[in-house]
């Protein structure tokens, strides 16, 4: 979307690629969310990332969850990492814990 002024107020990622057999390493994924967060910050830009790690868009504020290209769920990571709703997006059973304040999931 752009302003008046001809600049974007949303930028997008692609980084789909994250934990596949192509992917970048795990210190790196980190390092670039990070710094995708930050610039975000600082600039109150907002960024659209698309990843199918959801241990790694676990470390945002917000989600939008899609399965076969439907809207499954939106809003706070905290509604994201339940075993309902990751079953739901995931098609298998799953299970979350957490460790230092932090979610993550791993089928069952």
């Amino acid at each position: 979307m752009a302003t008046p002024d001809g600049k974007t107020d949303l930028n997008g990622c692609d980084f789909s690629g994250f934990g596949t057999s192509g992917g970048i390493g795990v210190a790196h994924q980190v390092g670039v969310l990070g710094l995708v967060q930050r610039m975000c910050h600082e600039t109150g830009l907002s960024a659209v990332i698309v990843l199918h790690n959801v241990n790694m868009a676990a470390l945002f504020d917000r989600v939008v969850a899609l399965e076969s290209g439907r809207l499954v769920l939106q809003g706070v990571v905290s509604g994201l990492m339940t075993p309902q709703a990751l079953a739901r997006i995931y098609g298998v059973p799953m299970s979350v814990a957490v460790q230092d304040g932090h979610a993550y999931a791993l089928p069952k």
